[in-house]
């Protein structure tokens, strides 16, 4: 539907893959979409206020949101959720939480959070050869 245009479009400003990259463009493609009532929308919002260093007192406001549309089976909010526990922005910190929401998020199929993951466990393995991933496989 319309919603669902609104968010392809959103996404493709937001990465600059088949129109100029427009960030301002992309955040009023998703305000509109939010209005409409697409929570995805306001997850996308939230996770690109994220990237900018927004607030911790917004993804406070945001919690229960984000864990309604996890429980909703939302992938994003997911990944939003573990690297908010990996950062205690708008979550107590926990890196254990952190690592079972970027899991789960991963074993469905998200890359940003087999990324997040990869990168959360490289920063806490020592630098003994023993420890060292081919990522070869």
């Amino acid at each position: 539907g319309m919603t669902d245009a609104l968010l392809e479009l959103a996404s493709w400003y937001e990465s600059g893959s088949i129109v100029a990259r427009d960030q301002g463009t992309a955040d009023s493609l998703l305000s509109l979409a939010a209005r409409s009532g697409s929570r995805e929308a306001e997850i996308r919002r939230l996770m690109g206020s994220m990237r900018r260093g927004g607030s911790a007192e917004a993804l406070a406001a945001m919690a229960d949101t984000l864990v309604a549309a996890e429980r909703d089976g939302s992938l994003l909010a997911q990944a939003i959720i573990a690297r908010c526990y990996e950062t205690g922005s708008g979550f107590p910190l926990s890196v254990p939480r952190a690592v079972a929401h970027y899991r789960k998020a991963a074993q469905r199929g998200s890359r940003l959070a087999y990324d997040a993951l990869k990168s959360l466990y490289d920063s806490r393995r020592p630098d003994d050869p023993e420890f060292a991933v081919d990522d070869q496989g």
